[in-house]
């Protein structure tokens, strides 16, 4: 009876274990992914440089968009078309570079880098089949912003065999 009770405990003592692998399996977000160094330089590149054109869309629009030939001029719509996305991209690189430092928010910062950034990217290449070729520094930023995605993606396929609840890409 001693071992039987012994079992019992030991089975009791695993329980909150099990529940939380049980949840984590449904959730994927309850348990994210290991904190390796490529993974945070990955995050703290990509959310501050989400804040950086974030906050200059918001604040300063035409610093981005006179060097590329864009005349923003005084109408207010217009503006207000172009501040609303910054804002949106600087909260982004803040939850994408919280994603370095706070571990249970990896997961979906990775996920979050690999879908704005590629999206930006593709949208980009949509662009340039419609519309045309662009400024030579809007090139470069559809270079960078579909590299960053496809980096982002390529860490969350790495990261399921850390986390086998994950669904299989």
């Amino acid at each position: 009876t001693a071992g039987r009770i012994s079992r019992i405990l030991d089975d009791r003592r695993m329980l909150p274990a099990v529940r939380r692998w049980h949840i984590c399996r449904h959730f994927p977000i309850l348990r994210p992914i290991t904190h390796p160094t490529k993974t945070r330089i990955l995050l703290l590149t990509a959310g501050g440089a989400a804040v950086l054109i974030g906050s200059l869309l918001l604040f300063t629009p035409s610093t981005l968009h006179t060097p590329n030939g864009v005349e923003l001029g005084t109408n207010a719509s217009l503006l207000s078309e172009i501040r609303a996305p910054g804002g949106a991209l600087f909260a982004t690189g803040v939850l994408i570079a919280l994603g370095a430092f706070i571990e249970s928010l990896t997961f979906t910062s990775v996920l979050i880098t690999a879908v704005v950034f590629f999206s930006y990217g593709l949208g980009r290449v949509v662009s340039f089949v419609a519309d045309g070729i662009p400024a030579s520094a809007l090139l470069a930023a559809t270079a960078v912003e579909l590299g960053v995605g496809l980096l982002a993606m390529m860490t969350l396929v790495n990261s399921r065999s850390k986390m086998p609840h994950v669904v299989r890409l």
